[in-house]
């Protein structure tokens, strides 16, 4: 699933002006819990409520904006984040149902800019 992300929001999986159909993006209305939810062509992009930076400060919106897609069915659950500021990929799976994926997502994100000192 990382390589997937990868090769789609790395241009290397469908051309440009299909891209760009992707990811003309429309109001998500908040759905899943996720306030800043918005929808593409079957991409969403959303804003992972990760902590302050290494220097204490607030991240900027754009350090924390991902696009993907998150998903479940029968007791399952996934997300795909891939964050076009950082170009971190993000690819999780959990097998229970009551789990939101972002909650994890979120959590390693955070730990990767962390890393980075970003």
């Amino acid at each position: 699933m990382r390589r997937l992300g990868d090769a789609l929001f790395g241009g290397r999986l469908l051309k440009p002006e299909t891209i760009e159909q992707m990811l003309t993006f429309k109001n998500g209305k908040g759905q899943y819990n996720m306030p800043r939810l918005e929808y593409g062509l079957g991409v969403m992009r959303n804003q992972l409520p990760v902590g302050s930076a290494a220097n204490g400060r607030p991240r900027p919106a754009a350090a924390s904006t991902v696009m993907g897609h998150i998903g479940g069915f029968g007791g399952f659950r996934s997300a795909v984040w891939f964050a076009p500021e950082s170009g971190i990929t993000i690819a999780l799976g959990v097998n229970q149902a009551a789990t939101d994926p972002n909650t994890l997502a979120t959590r390693v994100f955070d730990a990767i800019l962390t890393h980075q000192g970003r």
